[in-house]
Formats: structure tokens, sequence, C-alpha cells
């Protein structure tokens, strides 16, 4: 789908996904009508008022979103210079999130609450009627925020994959805008209390909003009790693991490749961490074999030779080679004390050698007084001469 539609792909998508939201306000209609006996027409009625209202609400709620998606479209389109290419990053990363959290206020006071004043009327129902009625409505906007959430986040994984692979370097989170432990301590109990509403709804025989407003709180106890405590467990178990790899990845950033990734579980995870630490022994010993080559080499020819670009045979390649040598150093040497010779030339080289390296040059080899280096090797450079 985003092959094909290209620029047009993240509008196209977030307006059908959207189109759930009328599923989910039919379904919750159909729940209240176990509860509440009332003439076809009063439930049309009632249907066409909360289908009207969804539907403005949602032109509001895209208006905003296409808005928000002007970054991400603009990149898809071609405008993809540095800066844009991390604000489209930036914004379809952040997507998923702002559709749901900056515009939750519509439906609930544009949707809900007065389906919910209108339900009371139409059905001729007691003013209290109106908290079962508004409860429901909301566990109905909690359950349709998460999987809009989901849903587009799915959505632009795609486009996140193709942005990522123009970013010169990847851009690092410091701070998750929605935790995953908030995803599952909000959805999977959620998906508890959803489920029990419907199965009391649909064996109810009536009720009113008696019977609606306590098949609502049975629910969120029995969500918050029994299936809390096993959300808990089920979100340290897939937690934990990845705070193992987030810390293994911090210190894997500051070069220290000491320490193995604890493995404690025997799923996805467990395969995961023992890929990982396979992954620092041959980081480790990448490391070692740049170190010990840096004894003795230029540090950036080491990396070179150790490097996957590395061609063992060699390579015929222009270059200019500079020499450079102390003019009477052998007559000054005969007249001089060990330590003083080597003293000079220590001070000599601690001047020369980083000149050299400033102009992108690489010490071949010290030869006594003097030193060869060689400029436009291993990178390659048109101005090696100059330099």
């Amino acid at each position: 789908m985003y092959g094909k539609l290209g620029r047009w792909y993240p509008a196209v998508y977030v307006t059908l996904e959207l189109q759930s939201a009328f599923v989910i306000m039919a379904a919750t209609l159909g729940l209240f009508s176990f509860y509440y006996d009332a003439v076809r027409q009063d439930y049309l009625a009632l249907f066409g008022i909360a289908a009207g209202l969804t539907a403005l609400n949602m032109a509001i709620v895209l208006k905003h979103g296409y808005k928000r998606m002007r970054p991400v479209t603009r990149w898809i389109a071609g405008e993809r210079d540095r800066s844009s290419t991390a604000e489209a990053w930036r914004t379809a990363v952040n997507l998923p999130l702002d559709l749901v959290k900056k515009d939750l206020y519509y439906p609930i006071f544009g949707v809900i609450l007065p389906t919910a004043l209108a339900a009371v009327l139409l059905f001729d129902l007691h003013p209290v009627a109106f908290l079962p009625l508004f409860a429901g409505g909301l566990l109905a906007i909690s359950y349709s925020g998460i999987l809009h959430y989901l849903a587009v986040e799915l959505g632009m994984r795609p486009v996140l994959v193709d942005i990522n692979r123009e970013l010169e370097a990847p851009l690092r989170i410091d701070r998750p805008n929605l935790p995953l432990r908030f995803k599952l301590l909000a959805s999977l109990p959620l998906i508890n209390v959803i489920t029990g509403l419907t199965v009391a709804a649909i064996t109810s025989r009536g009720g009113g909003a008696s019977a609606l407003g306590l098949d609502v709180l049975v629910a969120l106890f029995v969500s918050f009790t029994i299936s809390f405590e096993l959300t808990v467990l089920l979100s340290r178990s897939i937690l934990r693991p990845v705070e193992d790899l987030e810390a293994a990845t911090e210190r894997i950033r500051q070069g220290r490749f000491d320490r193995h990734v604890p493995v404690t579980t025997a799923d996805e995870f467990g395969e995961l961490g023992t890929a990982f630490n396979q992954m620092i022994d041959g980081l480790a010993e990448r490391e070692q074999l740049r170190e010990a080559f840096g004894t003795y080499l230029d540090e950036e020819v080491a990396r070179y030779i150790i490097s996957e670009g590395y061609d063992p045979h060699g390579a015929e390649v222009e270059v200019s080679i500079l020499f450079c040598d102390v003019r009477h150093f052998t007559e000054a040497a005969a007249t001089s004390e060990a330590t003083e010779v080597v003293g000079r030339l220590n001070d000599l080289f601690e001047v020369v050698v980083p000149i050299v390296a400033r102009h992108r040059g690489h010490v071949d080899q010290f030869i006594g007084d003097g030193l060869m280096a060689v400029f436009g090797a291993p990178e390659r450079m048109d101005d090696h001469a100059d330099r």
C-alpha cells in the first residue's frame, strides 16, 4: 500500500483506520440494547445521533492529523535534506500517540457525553442512568484509543523503515513517549473489562441502569484485581530482558565489552540475549585486534585493515610521500649523550606527527632521526599532494 500510494499513504491509511470508530460505536450501542427496552425508532434515532457526532468528530481529528503528517508527506514527496529527514522521523514515530492523546477530548465531550444525554431523553430514563451510560462510553473510547494507537503504529512502520535508510546516523530515543510497561498495563486489563462487560450484557435480561452500572463495576473490579496481577507479572517477564539489553547496549556504546547479557528465559528474548552475547564477543575480539594493530600502526590504518573494505591483495593508487630528516643529525648525535638524543627526537616527533595527522597523512615508519608519511591512502583524496 505504501509503495503504491507514495505521499498519500499516511493520510489514506489513517483515514481508513479511523473508520473502525463507527464499528466500535455501533457495538457499544448494541451492548446497551441488552439493558434497555426501547422501541426500534428510538434506537435508530440514537444510532443516527451517535453516528453523526462520530463523523463530525472524526472530521475534526483528521483535519488536525493531516496537518501533523505534513513533514512525513513532504519527505515521501522528495524533500529529503538532513533536517527534513529528522523531522519526518520524529513526526512518524510520534504520530500514533499524537492522534490519540491530543484529540482525546473530542470523542469524550463531542460523542460520549451528548449521546448519553440523548439516550436518557429518548428512552425516558432517570437522570442517574446517565452515569453508567457515560462510564460504558468511556470504556469504549479507551478501547478505541488503544486500537487506534496500535494500528497507526503498525501502519507507520514501512514509512519509518524507509526514513531510517536515509538517516545519516540513527536517531536516539532517550526517553520513550509511551513506555512498553504502560502499553501492557493499560491494554490487557482493559481487554478483560470489555470482554467481561460484553459477556455480562449478552447474558443479561434487561435491568436498565442499575444492572449496567453493576456490570461495569464488577468488570472493573475483576479486571484490576485478578487480571492486573497477571498483567504486572507478564510485563516484568517482558521488560526485564529488555532492560538488560538496554544496559548492555549502553556499555557497548561506552566501549565496554567485559559483561554479557544474562540469559534468564527460554523464549525469543533468550534467543536474542544469546545472539547479543555472540555480538559482544565479536566486538571485543575486533577491539583487541584494533588495539594490537594500533600499537604498531597509525590508528586509522589499523581500523582500515580490520574493516570489511580491506583488500589483502593490496591496491595500486597514486599517493604523495613525505620524507622528513634532521640536518646534521649524525654529527650532533656523536657529541651528545644517548638520553639527550632520544629526548630531542621525542620532542621533534611530538610536534611533527600531529601535524601530519591533522592533514590526513599517515606515518608509515620512523627511520632514526626521520620519518616517512603517506598522503592519499588508505583514504583516497584528490588533493593529497597539497596536503
